[in-house]
This record gives structure tokens, sequence and C-alpha cells, in this order.
């Protein structure tokens, strides 16, 4: 590959492509941004399934297995990085994907999460096109929970009982999920008026 074409496509996979409406702005994660998804997996480990806070070795190696059935991109808005967005498992036959995602410490100070995480969502349905997208939360994460099941509309699918072994407790994982006719007629979406960024929501 001449040197002019990598610096091309380089460039190309830095660029921010996905413009929610709420200002937030998606782009790929690339290797260089590892050490940053180091620190916020550390910072976000108590809420999250992972029995250990991996190592950037160990994120490396977890970013070198990464399959076209898996899609992390890193979120911004008015120009600062807020998080990064994770889209597991993607199923384009039955059209279903595991999402999730994290928050830098300062963005979720700022009040980020709502906009964040509705981005997110709203990606999954409107530009991959999903009829149903699903997470797996923690009973411990109240937050979360609160976000999703009330703000973002997600529903309760079911209850893994002491899934999780995590700081001496057991904890129960709860999986929660949402469908495309659900996303498209909750109140938040239909005040966008047929678009979440610069394509109409689909009908069907």
């Amino acid at each position: 590959m001449a040197g002019e074409d990598f610096y091309l496509i380089t460039n190309l996979l830095c660029m921010y492509f996905y413009h929610h409406v709420s200002g937030i702005s998606f782009r790929r994660l690339q290797e260089s941004d590892l050490p940053k998804l180091c620190q916020l997996r550390a910072d976000s480990w108590q809420d999250t399934h992972s029995s250990v806070v991996p190592s950037l070795e160990q994120e490396k190696e977890w970013y070198a297995k990464l399959t076209d059935s898996d899609l992390i991109l890193v979120g911004k808005s008015n120009d600062e990085e807020i998080g990064i967005a994770t889209f597991h498992k993607i199923d384009h036959f039955n059209k279903n994907l595991l999402i999730g995602g994290y928050l830098f410490n300062e963005a979720r100070a700022r009040g980020y999460a709502k906009d964040a995480f509705a981005a997110g969502v709203d990606f999954s349905f409107e530009y991959l096109g999903m009829h149903r997208i699903y997470a797996e939360v923690l009973e411990s994460n109240k937050k979360a929970l609160m976000l999703d099941l009330g703000y973002l509309g997600f529903k309760k699918e079911g209850v893994k009982r002491q899934h999780i072994f995590k700081c001496g407790k057991w904890l129960d994982s709860i999986t929660i999920g949402m469908l495309y006719d659900e996303w498209a007629n909750c109140e938040r979406v239909k005040s966008y008026e047929g678009r979440c960024c610069g394509s109409e929501i689909r009908t069907t």
C-alpha cells in the first residue's frame, strides 16, 4: 500500500461519521485509543460484568480479536471525547445486537449520560438497521437501570440470578431489550420528526 493511501485510509477511519441531533458524534475506535479505553474500563469497573480490570496488553489482545460482528465507537460532543459505545454480537440476518458503553467521569459529571446513551440506541436502529437491541446490566448499577428502563425505554426481559461475583457479593445480571417499533414510537424519537441524524427514520 502506498504511503499516501495508508494516510488517506487512516484519516477516513478517524473521521466522525454519525452526527446525532443532540450534538454527539461517533467515529471508529483506533488502536491509539486503547490507553484511554483501558483507563475508562478501570474507572467503570464497579458497574461492569468484568471480574478484573484489563491491562493495556490485554486490551491490545482484545482489539486484535474484534470481528465483523463487533463495532466499537468513540463518542464526542463539543470537540471533547466523552466515552465509548460498544456494539457486539451484531447479527445482520436476525437484526439484533448487544449494546453497551462507558462514559469518562468528566463527561458523566457534566450530564452527558442521557444524550450519549440515547445516541448509541438511535445509531443501532437508524444507522445499523436493527430490529432488536439488548443489554446486560448488574442489579447494583441503579443509575444505569433508571436511565435504560426510564428515559431510553428499554424493557426488562429476564434475570440471570447471582450471575456475577464481585466485591464479595453475588449479583444478578438483568437482561433488558428494545424493539424497533418501541424505539420509533417513543416520545423522544418522535420529537426528532423523522430523523436522529442525517437520514430519515424507517417506517418498517
